[in-house]
C-alpha cells in the first residue's frame, strides 16, 4: 500500500498528518499496512513532509513531473499541471510507486484534499487476473449481462442484472441504474467509504468476478461519461432523468477468460 499525495510550499507536518489519518480510516487501511509515502521531487525537502515519514517510518519516494504525466489518473487537474507540469501529483505518485514495486496498481482512495495537501491511495492488485491483461480487455469488451451483488442492511445479498464497463487504466467498473433502485440505496447507505460489492459475468467457460468498494456519483459529467462507455459495450441507453453511476474502486479480480 502506498500513500501519494501533494502540498503546497510550508504544509505543516501536522496537516499532512491529519489528512493521510484520515484517508486511510476512510477505506479501512492499517497504518503498519503502508509501504511508503509517494510524490513529486522537491517536495522532499520540505521540513513538514520529511518530519512526517520521519513519525510515521515509511520511506519517501519521490518522481520526475514527467514520470507523475504519464500515469493515467481518474482526477487530473489542468490548474496542478500548469504549476507543477502533470496534471497529477498525488494520485500518479501512488500508483507509480505500486508499480515500481513489481505490481499492477488500482486506487483505494481516489484524491482527497485537505487546505494545503491531497493525498491518495493505492494498492497492488489482488491474486487473479492482472487488470491490464489483454485477455481480460477483450473478454470485458464483448457484449455480457452481469450480476451486481449489494448488500441489504441485513446483510443479505442483493444480486441483480446488470450492464457494466471496466476502465483498466484507473481500475474502475461502473453501472448504470436509476437513483431510485435498491443498488443504489444499498451503496449510498455505506457512506462514504464505499459498500463493498461485486460484479460477475459468465461465457461458456470463461467467468469474471470484479471486487471492489461502490460509491454513488450523480454529477451529469460522471453520468455521461458511464453512459457513453456503456453505450460502447452495450448499446445506447434509453433517456433516464434520474440516472446516477455506481462507480466501483477495483480492489481485485477473478475469473478464467
Amino acid at each position: 500500500m502506498i500513500v501519494g499525495f501533494g502540498a503546497r510550499r510550508g504544509v505543516s507536518a501536522d496537516e499532512l498528518d491529519e489528512l493521510i489519518s484520515a484517508a486511510l480510516a476512510r477505506v479501512g487501511v492499517d497504518p503498519a499496512a503502508v509501504g511508503g509515502l509517494a510524490t513529486v521531487d522537491g517536495k522532499a525537502a520540505e521540513p513538514g513532509v520529511a518530519e512526517v515519514a520521519a513519525r510515521r517510518g515509511w520511506p519517501l519516494l519521490t518522481y520526475p513531473a514527467a514520470v507523475l504525466a504519464g500515469e493515467a489518473v481518474p482526477n487530473p487537474s489542468a490548474r496542478v499541471d500548469g504549476a507543477v507540469g502533470t496534471p497529477s501529483v498525488a494520485e500518479a505518485a501512488a500508483l507509480r510507486a505500486i508499480r515500481d514495486g513489481g505490481g499492477h496498481a488500482v486506487l483505494l482512495l481516489g484524491k482527497t484534499a485537505g487546505t494545503t495537501a491531497t493525498v491518495a491511495v493505492a494498492r497492488r492488485a489482488g491474486h487473479g487476473i492482472d487488470p491490464g491483461d489483454a485477455r481480460l480487455g477483450e473478454f470485458l469488451a464483448e457484449r455480457h449481462l452481469c450480476t451486481l451483488t449489494t448488500l441489504r442492511a441485513d446483510g443479505t445479498p442483493h444480486v441483480v442484472p446488470v450492464g457494466a464497463t471496466f476502465d483498466a487504466a484507473t481500475g474502475t467498473a461502473r453501472v448504470i441504474t436509476s437513483g431510485t433502485s435498491r443498488k443504489a440505496a444499498h451503496v449510498r447507505a455505506a457512506g462514504p467509504a464505499g459498500a463493498p460489492v461485486a460484479v460477475c459475468q459468465v461465457d461458456g467457460r470463461r467467468w469474471v468476478t470484479i471486487e471492489g468498494r461502490a460509491i454513488v456519483r450523480d454529477d451529469p459529467g460522471a453520468v455521461a461519461d458511464a453512459e457513453r462507455r456503456y453505450a460502447d459495450r452495450y448499446r445506447q441507453p434509453r433517456p433516464n432523468p434520474a440516472r446516477v453511476v455506481i462507480e466501483i474502486r477495483v480492489t481485485r479480480i477473478l475469473g478464467h477468460v
